[in-house]
Formats: C-alpha cells, structure tokens, sequence
C-alpha cells in the first residue's frame, strides 16, 4: 500500500496568499513516519501471505520418492488413520493391504489410496509403500498434476510404459519413472492418478490394486 502523500499547497481561509514555495511538497515528520510504518505493514502482510503459500503448497506437493502431502513413505498406517479416520475401502491379505479414503466419503470423487506391507517382527507395524493420488490439487515441483497431459509429463520425467488396463471399455496405461513416482493416463492422454513410490519397487504386483475404478 503507498503512501497518500499531500503535495498541493495549503490554502487559508479568509487570505488569497499561498504558503512559500520552500515549503511546498515537504513532507512532515509525522507523515515519514506514517509511511514508513506502512511500508513495514506492507511488507510484513507479504511475509505472512508467503508462508501462508509455501504451507499451503506443502500440504498438497507431491515429492516423489518420499510423499504425497502430509502422507509420507514408510510412515506407519495407524498414524494415517488417526489424521484420515476410518478408510472407506480396501483390501487385506499375506500381509499386505489397500486403504482407500474418497472425498466425502464419495466413491464417485477423488480418493487417496495407500498400499502398506507388515513390518517383519518384532514391529510388525504396518508401513506405507505406495501412495496414489487423484485429486488435481497435488502437484508435483514442476506443477504437474491429474489432468497434465501426457506429453507435458514427459518432458519432466523420463518414462517407461509398464501397465494398461481397461475400465468401461476404455484403455487405461501406467507410466513409471526410476525417480519414484508414476503417471495412469487415460484414453485422453491425459493423467487420471499418480502414485508416489519407493526406488527400485516392483511396480508389476502392486499399482493396479490402488484402481479405485473398475
């Protein structure tokens, strides 16, 4: 916000006469001081609106390898419970399981999926090896997100095609890359999901389980 400074000479009620020129466009002490306290403000609303953003961003930034928002790799799936509450789908078996959590409990929106495999003892915790996304409001460092096209994504990333399902009659395909994250494109070629995941996992027994279609 600038400073309304005041440059136009004082006019006097009752006199024709102006005030000297030397003393036109001066500014007060107490407007300096008015100012500069503005400034400060100014600057200081910036700060709070920047590190407003940068929380913001973090809570929806996709880091590949590592996490998906505040839903991080190799975390136990209980703490994710207690931040998400009860899933509303998945799956169990040999130690291994899918939770799934939609959007307002909405089998029809976005969800976020997790693929956790049981610790070896004595933990036995489960921990998270696989997080899918499909809200467009995560986005990866170079702002790709569900929707970005596929042609967009590999300019990013280097891919290899690893998977393709059907889902109503239309072809869908994985994309992974060795960074640790990977790209479902639909028949659009655009992204309809993104998983993040740990370097060098077996992509073939675990990525098509997180399909919250079909």
């Amino acid at each position: 916000m600038k400073p309304n400074f005041l440059y136009s000479a004082l006019m006097l009620f009752g006199s024709a006469a102006l005030v000297s020129s030397c003393s036109q466009g001066k500014v007060t002490e107490g407007q300096q001081r008015t100012a500069v306290a503005d400034s400060g403000n100014a600057e200081a609303s910036k700060g709070r609106e920047a590190r407003l953003s940068s929380r913001t961003d973090s809570v929806w930034l996709l880091v590949p390898a590592r996490s998906a928002g505040q839903t991080k790799l190799n975390a136990k799936t209980e703490e994710l419970v207690k931040r998400l509450g009860k899933p509303d789908g998945g799956d169990a078996a040999m130690g291994k399981t899918v939770s799934v959590w939609f959007n307002d409990h909405d089998s029809l929106s976005n969800s976020l999926s997790v693929y956790s495999v049981r610790s070896s003892p004595p933990d036995e915790s489960y921990k998270i090896r696989q997080i899918r996304v499909t809200s467009p409001a995560f986005k990866t460092p170079e702002g790709l997100h569900t929707g970005s096209p596929i042609g967009e994504i590999r300019r990013a990333y280097p891919l290899t095609k690893t998977e393709s399902y059907k889902d109503k009659g239309k072809r869908y395909a994985l994309y992974d890359s060795e960074q640790g994250i990977a790209f479902e494109v639909g028949p659009d070629s655009s992204c309809v999901a993104i998983i993040i995941h740990e370097k060098g996992l077996d992509r073939q027994t675990t990525y098509l389980k997180f399909r919250t279609t079909g």
